[in-house]
């Protein structure tokens, strides 16, 4: 049976926020078409069919709204697409997830997620200085408390969601806020997606988390989750999670995590389809979703197999080869080395790993039959 995801881009780049720091922002520009027109009825139609065509009975098929920010195509879209895979519930394992800043979220909104039993993303950096600074809507407005305001809808409608908080280099300067306001805003489950500079020159990102300063937070963080997990009332980390994950099963659930790519489908507004969202520029398109067979768009070359990155030589001794792999490209060379002399990941691992596996053993002894 298969198990497909679909990173859809309804409204493609278009954002009501205006951070410097946005990837996507700065990815999209990178097109002959940065901002495609915004799905139709038509196009959700032709496309939905489409993909309905190559399923069978008693696949999974997971669907993830993005952007830019999906919101901005308004809830008639969304009720029209869950009408038509409404359809499909009776034969297929259906799943979506919705990635938004949050500005637009009300109780209509949320009535809408609820039904349909979305998962939400969130975006939220933190501390609330880190947030206003960067995070602004069209006035230049911080919208830190405007972010709050949905995470307590979410909450109060017994929504499921994460936050996911920019790891800027003021960030992660501050592991201690940071920690405190995790605490203070009880905040379940948290992924930290580390600020890139542009793809064509990251050494000059303002933001950008140096690899460095990423081993020095995520030490920190560390330290500050395995002592709340022993008083059993730590956060979810998804970093964390994903390494006991693969600690305990061998199981990769996240990709990169082990430095191999996993072709996606990230879909465009225009019906193009991209192997990343970390490259989602012409030169990467692997075609396009109206037009070219599913299973030639799965068989696409993922990034990896197309850029051919060679790992420093520092990897080659490296006693956490196996288990990393190099990682994501994007991040291997912006994140995670220092030229040839350092990677932050390493040091990172140096500290946690014996505790990660232990809890790992921990969880396999529990799931073990007796």
């Amino acid at each position: 049976m298969k198990a497909l995801t679909f990173l859809l881009k309804p409204v493609s780049s278009a954002c009501n926020m205006g951070c410097d720091y946005c990837f996507y922002a700065d990815v999209s520009a990178r097109r002959a078409l940065p901002c495609a027109p915004r799905m139709t009825e038509p196009f959700l139609r032709e496309m939905l069919g489409r993909i309905r065509l190559s399923l069978s009975d008693g696949d999974a098929v997971c669907f993830v709204f993005q952007g830019g920010e999906p919101t901005l195509a308004g809830l008639d879209f969304y009720r029209r697409f869950f009408e038509i895979t409404g359809e499909w519930e009776r034969r297929l394992r259906i799943s979506y997830a919705f990635q938004t800043n949050g500005l637009l979220l009300d109780e209509e909104w949320c009535a809408l997620l609820k039904r349909r039993n979305l998962l939400t993303g969130l975006s939220l950096d933190l501390p609330r200085t880190a947030h206003d600074a960067i995070r602004t809507d069209p006035t230049g407005a911080g919208t830190y408390v405007r972010v709050l305001h949905a995470m307590n809808l979410l909450k109060r409608r017994g929504l499921a969601f994460n936050v996911l908080s920019t790891l800027t280099s003021e960030a992660a300067a501050q592991p201690q806020a940071v920690w405190r306001a995790v605490r203070t805003l009880e905040i379940p489950y948290i992924q930290f997606t580390p600020c890139l500079g542009p793809l064509d020159a990251p050494e000059y990102a303002r933001h950008r988390l140096s690899p460095e300063g990423f081993a020095a937070f995520y030490k920190a963080i560390f330290r500050l989750w395995a002592s709340d997990a022993c008083n059993g009332g730590a956060c979810s980390v998804k970093l964390f999670d994903d390494l006991i994950d693969l600690l305990a099963t061998g199981r990769t659930v996240a990709c990169g995590l082990d430095g191999r790519c996993r072709s996606q489908l990230v879909v465009e507004a225009d019906g193009s389809v991209y192997p990343c969202d970390f490259y989602c520029t012409d030169d990467f398109r692997s075609g396009n979703i109206l037009t070219d067979p599913l299973d030639a768009l799965l068989r696409a070359p993922s990034v990896s197999e197309r850029l051919h990155v060679a790992l420093p030589s520092l990897c080659s001794s490296c006693s956490y080869r196996k288990l990393c792999g190099g990682g994501c490209p994007r991040m291997l060379g912006e994140m995670y080395m220092r030229g040839d002399s350092y990677c932050g990941y390493a040091d990172f691992l140096d500290e946690a790993l014996p505790t990660l596996t232990g809890i790992a053993a921990a969880l396999c002894r529990r799931l073990r039959p007796r």
